[in-house]
């Protein structure tokens, strides 16, 4: 289930003070994951699709950005490094504004995740994502749909 949070000012304060929002992508990534986290398969799959690289060993991947050199995962794109934060800390709720368009499709396949958006939810898909969404705003509290394309008839 996909768990999206739209400018939902009180979850934010509350979240924030139990440790379990998580602003600051790029810094979350280098304090947590480079050291606790054994990268997957599916993991893999995400550096390849975003990053248009391949992971090589421990820390280390390739990218097409970086004339497909080896280099360290601390240098893979903020919204690469949201979408890894998310598979691999799935009960932490990550601010995804950042994220462009290639790291949301991603995203948004996953079975789990937990997302926030400070402005607007970006509906600009034109293909039928499937998947579980739950949405949370001031005035909805988890309501589920069953694909994207309903969540945004939703939000819009």
């Amino acid at each position: 289930m996909i768990d999206i949070y739209l400018k939902n000012a009180d979850f934010v304060k509350q979240k924030e003070s139990e440790g379990e929002f998580i602003r600051f992508n790029d810094r979350f990534f280098l304090l947590h994951f480079m050291d606790q986290v054994k990268i997957t398969p599916e993991m893999a799959c995400v550096i390849s699709e975003i990053e248009g690289g391949t992971y090589v060993e421990p820390n280390m991947f390739t990218s097409k950005y970086y004339n497909h050199r080896a280099i360290s995962v601390e240098y893979l794109s903020t919204g690469c490094k949201t979408a890894l934060n998310c598979l691999a800390f799935p009960e932490k709720v990550f601010f995804a504004d950042e994220c462009g368009r290639n790291v949301l499709k991603v995203l948004f396949r996953q079975s789990q995740a937990s997302i926030y958006f400070d402005r607007a939810f970006p509906c600009f898909f034109r293909e039928r994502l499937t998947g579980q969404f739950r949405l949370f705003t001031d005035h909805l509290n988890g309501k589920q749909f069953d694909n994207y394309n309903d969540l945004c008839s939703e939000v819009s």
